[in-house]
């Protein structure tokens, strides 16, 4: 069995890129969430906020709000980590 380093190499190389290219389309992709129609969030894959909609209603009870937000942010956040997931590798597939 002969061992190629340089064939190996390009593949690492391409491993490589195109995990850099699944990462930065990961990281421009939005997700949206709903908590009950009272906050609705927009983030995007590296964790920016890119739209926050709070109802009317929310504004008049603070102590609410804020639990709503809470709510609100931590589901955004669970929801790009859930997603970034299923795109990680299983570098078993690549043989290492």
């Amino acid at each position: 069995m002969d061992f190629d380093l340089n064939k190996l190499l390009q593949q690492a190389q391409e491993i490589s890129s195109k995990m850099a290219e699944d990462n930065q389309k990961f990281e421009s992709q939005e997700f949206k969430i709903d908590c009950n129609g009272a906050i609705n969030i927009t983030i995007k894959g590296d964790y920016t906020i890119k739209e926050l909609k709070i109802d009317d209603d929310l504004i008049e009870d603070k102590e609410f709000l804020v639990e709503t937000l809470v709510l609100a942010f931590n589901k955004a956040i669970e929801k790009v980590n859930s997603e970034k997931k299923k795109i990680e590798p299983n570098l078993s597939s690549f043989g290492l």
